[in-house]
């Protein structure tokens, strides 16, 4: 792309409220500006039909590549696309099969990890935070892995699960919520970065110890 100039690249994500977001947007605008080319941004919700519209309007503008989050696109965009003609570049996730072209990381794989960490730390009741956004893709994903992790280690996640709005105020709700249910836990697996900032300043709020309990 380098010897192109003037177009934008479009770049479309589930909201900008999200630190991990709008950071990521920022690297990509830092990059792109000493080729005198822009973002142009818009937004999904986590809503596949979502980012086909906003994609069409934004295919109007003949765009010189899409940035799109996550690998599972609508049939619609996938027809966007592959009209466009254009290089594609999916983030976030990794798929054997990508549309164009992929930079991300397994979600299970990344989950499945922290479990064993976890359990090699002598943790043996780890809970599982995770979106009640059925749309939120990678938070399913996370949550395959946690479940994964534990029953190849011979434990049962079972009861072990909680849902919550990926919020920092969600990670309050659901720790709280979590204490109140009587479950014994000895760690928390959280979906994003908000749930687990959530989580610790309730655990603040309570007294409970992090790491220590």
């Amino acid at each position: 792309m380098r010897a192109r100039r003037g177009r934008g690249v479009v770049c479309i994500v589930p909201h900008i409220a999200n630190s991990v977001f709008s950071d990521t947007l920022q690297g990509l605008n830092d990059a792109l500006r000493p080729a005198s080319m822009h973002v142009m941004l818009g937004t999904s919700g986590y809503v596949s039909s979502e980012e086909a519209r906003v994609l069409e309007e934004f295919v109007r503008l003949r765009p010189e590549a899409v940035v799109l989050w996550g690998t599972r696109r609508h049939p619609k965009s996938r027809a966007l696309l592959r009209r466009l003609g254009v290089p594609v570049m999916e983030v976030f996730d990794l798929v054997p099969d990508p549309f164009d072209q992929v930079i991300g990381f397994s979600n299970e794989r990344a989950m499945g990890a922290l479990v064993d960490h976890l359990l090699a730390r002598g943790r043996s009741r780890i809970a599982f935070v995770g979106s009640t956004n059925e749309r939120d893709v990678s938070s399913a994903q996370r949550a395959d892995g946690w479940r994964m992790a534990l029953r190849a280690a011979g434990m049962d996640p079972a009861g072990l699960m909680f849902e919550a709005c990926g919020t920092t105020v969600g990670g309050e709700l659901v720790l709280r919520r979590m204490v109140a249910s009587g479950v014994a836990f000895d760690a928390v697996c959280c979906a994003s970065d908000l749930l687990a900032v959530g989580v610790l300043i309730e655990c603040r709020r309570m007294g409970i110890a992090v790491p220590g309990e």
